[in-house]
């Protein structure tokens, strides 16, 4: 499968056609509820959306991301889940697995519309894909095959659907809040005070390198995200 790297343009416009893009306000079908934190109930914030490539496995399909920058979760709940078994992921485990993130699948062919409901928190950039002639660069990147921080964790079946690799996200990708956005909360390894970062970036998942997956034989699509810190 190719590979593809996401261009960024902050310097433009968003508007209704806008399905790949960083920021502002999601595209989503209308039936789709903004997600609220299942933490601290507080509204997530919405990072980033992309519709796959004609020769991806997910090609027509546009993915939706949402975490919870608002509160500082217990230990454990501020990375996505392990799974018990990393190649096998036990039947209904992605049922209840986002509580402090959430993911969206749907077709491209559905219809959607920005949701000017939405309280803006991060800037706007468009994402256009272009493609890579290696597929494991160590960048960003939608498509091609994992590029392993510690150890080949590629999970094979779920509920028996087989997994595709959707995209990784590198350690240094950075959100830029707007001005008026809050600072994202952080959690603390020494008390259960809470913290906020001391710039104006964003980071999912505390900046862990993600690596995202999506089920191939679902009507719905799942998402399993994982990390290797």
């Amino acid at each position: 499968m190719p590979s593809y790297e996401l261009i960024q343009y902050p310097l433009v416009k968003q508007d209704e056609t806008s399905l790949s893009h960083i920021g502002g306000s999601p595209n989503l079908p209308d039936q789709f509820k903004l997600p609220n934190c299942k933490l601290c109930n507080s509204p997530m914030t919405f990072f980033f959306q992309v519709k796959f490539p004609k020769k991806h496995d997910w090609a027509g399909k546009i993915m939706s991301v949402f975490a919870c920058t608002s509160c500082t979760p217990i230990e454990g709940n501020h990375y996505p889940p392990f799974s018990p078994n990393r190649k096998r992921i036990p039947d209904h485990f992605l049922d209840d697995y986002e509580k402090s993130f959430h993911i969206f699948a749907f077709e491209n062919t559905e219809t959607s519309s920005l949701r000017k409901e939405y309280k803006q928190v991060l800037q706007f950039e468009k994402i256009e894909l272009q493609s890579l002639r290696s597929t494991t660069m160590q960048i960003t990147r939608i498509g091609g095959k994992p590029n392993w921080r510690i150890s080949n964790d590629f999970p094979e079946d779920y509920m028996g659907s087989h997994f595709t690799f959707l995209m990784q996200i590198w350690d240094d990708w950075a959100f830029k809040k707007l001005p008026n956005a809050p600072r994202q909360a952080l959690f603390s390894f020494l008390d259960s005070s809470v913290k906020f970062r001391n710039d104006d970036l964003y980071f999912l998942f505390r900046g862990a390198p993600l690596y995202l997956f999506g089920t191939l034989d679902f009507e719905i699509p799942k998402v399993y995200v994982l990390n290797q810190k």
